[in-house]
């Protein structure tokens, strides 16, 4: 199970760089490390490693099955909110806000069943957007916000595929709602592409652009409620109906992409028993080359 296996090195590395100040841990003393690891994993990993604080930490994280070193580094994570954030300079806040996105990525791994893994490993297909279809409507009731996540991220895998399908190239730094704009224009469904002498121009232009909007509103809601900072005592989380909003919304995207790009690229055959194709009758499937 994917919550059994241990952190890889990249996943915890900026954690350490972030926790690991020569040995010490943030402001622990010795016995404090001792309670607060006691608390998070169930032992005591000065005691059980006879090492630093920061290489008991280090030692714990490569070998502590992965939903352990999640908690673990959640605790570290808001302690360090609670007693840094205000006295370091903006180079340290930004590597926290990357330990957070990753906090966050680890999150997700947790609740996606191996779904994430096997992106990884095989890539975006229709089987793997059927997947998180499934996910995404398990997690809406009792993950609303790593829901959300799932949403986001599942617009941007498929964004990239269709880009890297088409040679267009992309920059780490592109958020969602260029990712989007990117994949549109290499569909040729980007409303401003769409011919104003065709009929219904307007409609058109203005419903491929609501979709596009979709992207931006869902990362704006993702970035305001993610997991990362600290948040006020009049902090509300999301529901289950947020979550199923954005998971509708988010699909409603991605399958009109997938099945766009399935439609158009050179050569593919519109039969049920192709391995990566979705159903020819499906009314998201266009009838020809555009929007």
């Amino acid at each position: 199970m994917a919550g059994d296996t241990p952190l890889r090195f990249s996943e915890y590395r900026g954690f350490i760089e972030l926790l690991n100040e020569d040995g010490y841990v943030l402001d622990f003393s010795n016995r404090e490390f001792s309670e607060f690891t006691r608390e998070f994993t169930g032992m005591d990993l000065l005691k059980k490693y006879r090492l630093s604080k920061g290489k008991s930490l280090e030692a714990y994280l490569k070998h502590a099955p992965r939903s352990q070193s999640f908690a673990l580094l959640k605790a570290l994570m808001d302690e360090w909110e609670r007693t840094r954030r205000a006295l370091v300079d903006d180079e340290v806040i930004e590597q926290a806000d990357s330990c957070y996105r990753q906090l966050h990525t680890l999150k997700v791994s947790l609740t996606d069943g191996g779904i994430g893994e096997r992106l990884r490993s095989r890539g975006f297909t229709s089987q793997y957007l059927d997947e998180q279809r499934v996910l995404l409507w398990e997690k809406a009731p009792t993950h609303p916000t790593a829901s959300i996540g799932i949403a986001k991220e599942l617009i941007e895998s498929c964004c990239k595929t269709i880009l890297e399908h088409h040679d267009v190239s992309y920059s780490i730094t592109d958020g969602l709602n260029k990712l989007v704009d990117k994949t549109q224009q290499a569909l040729s469904i980007n409303p401003r592409d769409v011919d104003t002498a065709a009929p219904a121009a307007k409609v058109i232009r203005g419903l491929l652009g609501n979709l596009a909007s979709v992207a931006r509103y869902l990362a704006e809601l993702r970035n305001s409620h993610g997991i990362g900072h600290g948040k006020s005592v009049s902090y509300r989380g999301l529901s289950e109906r947020h979550a199923r909003l954005a998971a509708g919304a988010a699909l409603t995207l991605v399958e009109y992409l997938w099945a766009t790009h399935l439609e158009t690229r050179p050569g593919h055959p519109t039969s049920e028993t192709e391995p990566d194709a979705m159903c020819a009758s499906d009314p998201l499937i266009p009838p020809r080359s555009g929007w």
